[in-house]
């Protein structure tokens, strides 16, 4: 069972260095930066792991499940800060609830985003937030709290192909998620996977 221990000792203090490899197709054009924030909170049945699903309106990522977040802006001091000014904007989360554990290793994106992915705890259990988080229509059409243990398995996640501009692209899937899980979001979630066999 994963738990608020498991992933403190996983994550450090400061931005971590991208671990993976370059896919070609994403050529030299530098990256440009975003970040997440993967928020945990007590539930039911354990630790739940906060979600949105992006406006269907949206150009890039469209419909898809994701974690709040989004592009830094010239005032943000930290990847952390971006993340959280994010999840305010797109679910009402106040930040004074939230204790910022860490970050985890960047993801690089098939859109060629850099990732960073900021860890935060909440204060306050699933069934008060549900009374508080509410979606931004501009920005996202659900907000929701959905168990973490069985998105952090790794027998959990699939990998697919998709040919794109030419190019065959590479992704992960969680298996049998509703709505479902891929992409980028499952990358990450795929990440914590990772780390949490490795600890063990």
């Amino acid at each position: 069972m994963v738990t608020r221990n498991k992933i403190a000792k996983l994550v450090s203090d400061t931005p971590q260095p991208f671990r993976g490899e370059r896919p070609a197709y994403l050529g030299d054009a530098p990256s440009r930066l975003a970040s997440v924030l993967m928020l945990f909170a007590e539930g039911g049945s354990g630790l739940e792991i906060l979600l949105t699903k992006r406006a269907q309106h949206l150009r890039i990522h469209a419909g898809q499940v994701s974690f709040p977040g989004g592009k830094p802006e010239a005032n943000d001091d930290s990847p952390a800060f971006t993340a959280l000014r994010e999840a305010k904007e797109e679910t009402g989360l106040l930040a004074d609830l939230v204790t910022v554990e860490g970050y985890l290793p960047p993801v690089l994106t098939n859109t060629n985003y850099m990732v960073d992915l900021t860890v935060g705890f909440c204060h306050e259990p699933v069934n008060v937030l549900d009374e508080i988080l509410r979606p931004a229509p501009e920005e996202v059409e659900e907000v929701w709290f959905a168990p973490a243990n069985p998105l952090v398995q790794l027998d959990k996640f699939e990998k697919h192909a998709l040919i794109k501009d030419g190019q065959r692209r590479q992704y992960w899937q969680v298996k049998d998620s509703q709505p479902m899980i891929w992409g980028a979001t499952a990358a990450m979630l795929r990440q914590l996977a990772i780390l949490l066999e490795d600890a063990k």
